[in-house]
């Protein structure tokens, strides 16, 4: 701890002018983030009663109970964010009540994850360290569902700051040409035992390892990043499966019934409604055309052509159903009509994928790859799980993590 000063020191001396600049605007954004977050801490001390389970089974464990619900009860995984439970017991074993030590961890674990935002946009404009990619921090520190989900007392300042870890830590491994140690697989198995869905994430990371691979045509980095996932995973579930005896937490039993089936066509459904809702009160709405050409080259004619001409057919797709304005419709329009929501989100789908296979060669793909993928999966996450009965937009508090570094660009 007595080294820590000299360290910063000789940190800060290593930077160049504007490197400080930087760092300085970053300790200004922080302190941003630091007063909103207050104020779901003083005025209005604000959690979710689902963060009362972690707290519960982290005081159970500590006292000696093990990972029960009650006293004397049949070990249940009753959680779904293991990681987050075991770090609010280890501050319970410290003497720290759960509900203070959730807070805290919120507000610290939310402020490490604002230089991982401005590193994703440096590495999405290479070359180019500029003002702008301060303003994704901004944005985070600004943001209504970074901030209350994050001083909820529930697990995602944690997750957040691990997907964000994991993001920026997989493009520099990937852009060194030495190589690196793959911190970025132990980052994705951690997202994994703080929240299920991580294998999602887990999944991205992987497979940009692998297009890596296939264009340099270096494998051995893939079987080291496998390796360095595996082990501790496989050791992790291992462990699960031996003190619960269920592959997955109970959440997911209790919530996996009869009705509870995928339905990416419902338009008016949960999952579609959650996110248009998001989209237009925040304003996001009017912004989404920018997206393609934050991902692709503008000095391709052909390039902008196929943008605009994607923009424009799902433009048309999303906002007109396909009948408003005729007075009658022809007998060859009527089945595309009928089946119009279809057609909408497979052309929804496939501009995820034109998008994002449009980032190939431009400097700065592997980052502008990555954070695009891990933004659609996120928003596909909402939609499969159909929204959240909670005010507020709690899955957005994850989706922005990438989307804003990508509106910045």
């Amino acid at each position: 701890m007595d080294r820590m000063p000299d360290r910063l020191a000789r940190w800060w001396m290593r930077l160049d002018d504007r490197g400080r600049q930087h760092a300085s605007a970053l300790a200004a954004i922080g302190i941003i983030y630091v007063v909103h977050y207050l104020v779901y801490c003083l005025p209005q001390p604000f959690f979710i009663e689902d963060a009362g389970i972690s707290f519960t089974y982290a005081e159970h464990m500590v006292e000696g109970e093990g990972l029960v619900p009650y006293p004397g009860g049949e070990r249940v995984e009753g959680y779904s964010n293991a990681l987050w439970t075991f770090l609010v017991a280890l501050f319970y074993g410290l003497g720290i009540p759960t509900w203070t030590s959730a807070k805290i961890m919120g507000a610290l674990f939310g402020l490490a994850t604002l230089p991982f935002s401005y590193g994703l946009v440096i590495a999405m404009r290479p070359g180019r360290s500029d003002h702008l990619a301060l303003a994704a921090p901004l944005m985070l520190a600004l943001s209504p569902q970074f901030v209350i989900w994050n001083a909820s007392g529930l697990e995602n300042a944690l997750y957040v700051l691990l997907l964000s870890a994991a993001m920026w830590r997989t493009v520099k491994e990937l852009t060194t040409p030495d190589g690196l140690f793959p911190w970025s697989a132990l980052l994705y198995m951690l997202l994994t035992a703080t929240r299920p869905e991580g294998m999602m994430y887990a999944g991205i990371g992987g497979f940009c390892y692998a297009l890596d691979a296939i264009a340099t045509r270096r494998w051995r980095p893939v079987a080291k990043w496998l390796l360095v996932f595996a082990v501790p995973f496989a050791l992790y579930n291992a462990w699960r499966y031996w003190y619960f005896a269920w592959a997955f937490p109970n959440t997911y039993y209790a919530k996996l019934g009869k009705g509870n089936s995928f339905k990416p066509f419902l338009w008016s459904g949960g999952g579609w409604k959650y996110v248009k809702r998001w989209m237009v009160d925040h304003g996001i709405v009017y912004v989404l055309p920018l997206l393609p050409f934050a991902l692709a080259s503008l000095r391709s004619r052909a390039r902008i052509g196929l943008q605009i001409g994607a923009i424009a057919l799902l433009g048309t797709l999303i906002f007109w159903n396909g009948r408003a304005g005729l007075d009658s419709l022809p007998d060859w329009w009527r089945p595309l009509q009928k089946d119009w929501v279809e057609w909408r989100v497979w052309a929804i789908a496939f501009s995820c994928v034109l998008f994002g296979g449009l980032t190939m060669g431009r400097p700065g793909w592997r980052a502008r790859g990555l954070v695009w993928t891990t933004c659609c999966a996120s928003v596909f996450f909402v939609i499969y799980v159909k929204g959240d009965w909670m005010r507020a937009h709690r899955w957005f508090n994850i989706v922005v993590i990438s989307l804003f570094p990508i509106l910045v660009v």
